[in-house]
């Protein structure tokens, strides 16, 4: 009875390792472990019932349903190790596995027409409980060598994961060789005569020990939530070139991606030197012979081709901490390298001809405002009277002359200081300036064009405004160009010049211009483009309004040249507000080129 007792235990403890394991359904060979412990439970619930019978027909029913769990269980125990040690190769075949069972139940339970499993069976009615004899049939022992051989290839390959395993799975590893080696150990007992039980079959305790050793790796090192991934699995698939060198220089491992570099086999390439392994490169052999640890860029020429790597060169150390050897890592960066030596020929062409572009209008604004400052002054002249009075549509046709001139000089001078920004070249020229008398005179200058667009000027600073530090002729550019912009974009409306100083976030105090207009305003999208050289933020606006697109461009530049910004407020039909904050006295920044749309 005890004997009962302890197999419905075995069969109770299974059934449990199956529950729990079930549960971890999604984590790799969680099923095939679940498996492995309902074919024991099968087999101790039914070896108990069988003991329990006391006929032969029962007894023998109970061993046929027992022998469901026999059969399963090899197949059982080697997918799991092939989940576990992530053998994909095997577990393509694992199908495979389902014949054998399938043919051996089969005969099993058809046994009494040909005799191939058993040839006899009977009782001993010396022994009622432990049941009966049996001559073995052939399919008997076909079956035994084969549940043998699969045992041995599903232990072979947790001892061999166990024995290439990482520091990291330690404790998995001594659960899984503990309960891989538990049913081989009971196994020699039995087959030496050994056995304290010498009449009771110890093999589902067996494996009721290896789920155990199992459920306890399952709950204290995660067993079936971190499977280990094997080995060559990663070595060998890994896209980069991994090379691995004793403390000798001679290759111990190297995986497929280095030796398609090193163009050796893996069996030509273990056991060799380095240098002998990199013969094609003796340069490189020299440089890193006695490098223990390097992080650089490489250029490998083959074939009268480059390949670029990224080399990563580290240390080996042994368990005791000891330089056991070296790692050598090539990344393959060619396609990478190649984008930036394309990007950065594309760069260097680009600035050439942006090189070549501002020698080209510098030169050619130069060769065109000779002749036009000849041709103003000229008119200037004729409409002054200095050649003879004139009628009054001679002097309105030399009025249109001058203005056209001096629109025109304005735009080759804008071109020119363009060029000059972009170059480098322009200097600014700091001095005291006196800034109530500098505004005054802006104003004034626009005062007519302002009022033949129908707006109105205000302007509006404290008094005793005092003196800055700066270049006056950008400073006053500044100026001219935020109110002539507003002027354009605005039609019988209001144009509000305000100045004033304030502190910035250092403490230092800055002067602050701000032009307000109640023009057509703009969208964001159009302030995105507002400062880029030759952009318009409306073309259809600009066709009718005129302009280059240089003169808001220019305007950033030189605020920033003098160590200030400028910003925009707008929403469309609401106008616009331009705010430039500039330095008390100005530190001159780098010139920086313009955004170029």
């Amino acid at each position: 009875m005890l004997y009962i007792i302890l197999l419905l235990l075995a069969a109770g403890g299974a059934g449990a390792l199956a529950v729990v394991a079930w549960r971890l359904a999604s984590a790799p060979g969680a099923t095939m472990f679940a498996l492995l412990m309902l074919s024991v439970l099968v087999w101790s619930g039914a070896y108990a019932l069988e003991l329990a019978s006391l006929g032969l027909p029962a007894k023998l029913f109970w061993t046929r349903v027992e022998y469901i769990g026999i059969v399963v269980l090899p197949a059982a125990w080697v997918a799991f190790a092939c989940a576990y040690t992530g053998k994909t190769s095997w577990q393509r075949r694992l199908p495979l596995l389902a014949i054998e069972p399938a043919v051996i139940l089969v005969l099993i339970w058809t046994n009494q027409y040909h005799g191939w499993f058993w040839r006899s069976v009977a009782l001993d009615p010396a022994e009622p409980l432990f049941a009966w004899h049996t001559a073995k049939g052939p399919a008997y022992w076909a079956h035994a060598i084969y549940t043998y051989l699969v045992l041995l290839a599903g232990t072979a390959l947790l001892v061999r994961a166990a024995l290439r395993g990482s520091q990291l799975y330690r404790g998995q590893v001594a659960g899984m060789l503990l309960g891989a080696l538990v049913p081989w150990a009971v196994s020699v007992i039995d087959l030496s005569g050994l056995s304290p039980l010498p009449k009771l079959e110890l093999t589902p305790f067996a494996f009721l020990g290896t789920g155990l050793l199992v459920g306890w790796s399952m709950f204290r090192f995660r067993l079936l939530t971190i499977v280990p991934i094997a080995r060559d699995r990663v070595f060998d698939d890994m896209p980069e070139g991994v090379i691995v060198l004793n403390h000798d220089s001679y290759v111990v491992d190297i995986n497929p991606a280095a030796c398609a570099l090193v163009q050796h086999t893996q069996r030509d390439a273990i056991g060799r030197p380095a240098a002998l392994i990199f013969a094609a490169w003796p340069d490189l052999t020299a440089r890193y012979r006695d490098t223990l640890q390097a992080h650089q860029e490489l250029a490998i020429v083959r074939e009268a081709a480059v390949r670029y790597f990224d080399l990563r060169i580290s240390p080996l150390h042994n368990r005791v901490q000891r330089l056991a050897g070296r790692v050598i890592v090539l990344h393959e960066i060619t396609d990478r390298k190649q984008a930036e030596l394309a990007l950065s020929r594309a760069k260097e062409a680009a600035e050439a001809a942006s090189r070549a572009k501002s020698a080209f209008l510098a030169n050619v604004s130069h060769e065109l405002r000779t002749p036009l400052t000849a041709i103003l002054g000229l008119s200037e002249s004729l409409e002054d009277g200095v050649y003879g009075p004139l009628a009054p549509d001679q002097r309105d046709v030399a009025q249109r002359v001058v203005r056209s001139g001096r629109h025109l000089l304005g735009l080759i001078n804008d071109i020119l200081d363009q060029s000059r920004i972009e170059a480098g070249t322009l200097a600014l020229h700091l001095e005291p300036i006196e800034l109530a008398p500098l505004i005054d005179a802006v104003a004034e200058g626009l005062s007519q064009q302002i009022e033949r667009q129908g707006n109105q000027l205000t302007v509006q600073y404290p008094s005793g405004l005092g003196w800055v530090r700066s270049d006056a002729a950008r400073l006053r550019q500044i100026l001219f160009n935020l109110l002539h912009n507003a002027n354009k974009f605005t039609e019988r409306g209001r144009i509000a010049l305000t100045v004033d100083t304030e502190a910035r976030g250092s403490g230092e105090p800055q002067i602050v211009f701000t032009v307000a207009d109640t023009g057509i305003g703009m969208t964001e999208a159009q302030q995105r483009e507002l400062f880029a050289v030759f952009s318009q933020a409306d073309p259809e606006q600009a066709d009718l309004r005129g302009g280059a697109g240089l003169g808001l461009a220019l305007t950033r530049a030189f605020c920033r040249l003098l160590g200030g910004e400028i910003a925009v407020e707008s929403a469309p039909g609401q106008g616009a507000t331009f705010t430039v904050r500039l330095p008390l006295i100005a530190a001159p920044a780098p010139a920086e080129p313009a955004q170029v749309a």
